[in-house]
């Protein structure tokens, strides 16, 4: 039987967006948007939120989720997700499928969850990742060089928008993987060339700042959803 953890990480600091997690977003702190979105989603077995605040943790409970209260060095704003995540499987191990899904994801909803494992093969095993279209093409960057000066980021011609092929990033919503898998992979998604979930730019807005929560909460509010 494939069981599939959901992962939510949440630890108690930003520097972008202080305590962004429990911000008041639209009547609810931030982090429980995804927690309701996983918990309704059709094949997760369980939802656990990982975090080192126990006033998170505490409403992890209230919600539904599992509290796994994770380590100080496990917190901090150099500490990778993968180390996160290892730390969540290696406390939950009897998981077959793993689903991990950043709060600060307001929009994505449970139907963007609950379609992306449905893409999800267990026999295949390839990660899914969920992905956004990218609005204006690297041909088009540049970098700062010598003297600050501007050199083209890629060494291409002058493209137009139209010719370009068209490229995706990672949005930050949603990821699946075997735990196996995963764990060979040191726990990081794309190193196995995943698949996309393609999701639209306003469900895939990731708050990192005041402004993105400002965005997101607007379209919220505004939205017909």
């Amino acid at each position: 039987m494939n069981k599939v953890l959901a992962i939510i990480p949440a630890r108690a600091g930003s520097k972008g967006l202080p305590g962004k997690n429990i911000l008041s977003f639209n009547g609810k702190p931030l982090i429980q948007w995804t927690i309701e979105a996983a918990l309704k989603v059709q094949g997760i077995s369980q939802v656990i939120v990982t975090s080192d605040d126990e006033g998170i943790l505490n409403l992890a409970r209230t919600i539904g989720a599992t509290a796994h209260k994770r380590s100080e060095y496990l917190s901090t704003d150099l500490s990778q997700a993968s180390e996160v995540i290892e730390d969540a499987v290696r406390h939950f191990p009897e998981f077959a499928t793993l689903i991990y899904l950043q709060p600060t994801s307001p929009l994505r909803k449970s139907f963007h969850i609950e379609n992306a494992l449905n893409m999800y093969d267990t026999k295949l095993r390839i990660p899914i990742v969920s992905v956004s279209e990218v609005t204006q093409p690297p041909e088009w960057m540049y970098t700062l060089g010598l003297g600050g000066r501007l050199f083209n980021y890629l060494d291409s011609t002058e493209i137009r928008r139209q010719d370009a092929e068209q490229k995706y990033i990672p949005n930050g919503a949603i990821y699946i993987a075997d735990v196996n898998s995963l764990r060979e992979d040191g726990f990081v998604f794309s190193k196995s060339n995943p698949l996309p979930y393609l999701m639209d730019f306003k469900s895939s807005i990731d708050i990192d700042n005041q402004i993105d929560f400002d965005l997101a909460e607007w379209i919220t509010k505004n939205s017909d959803d």
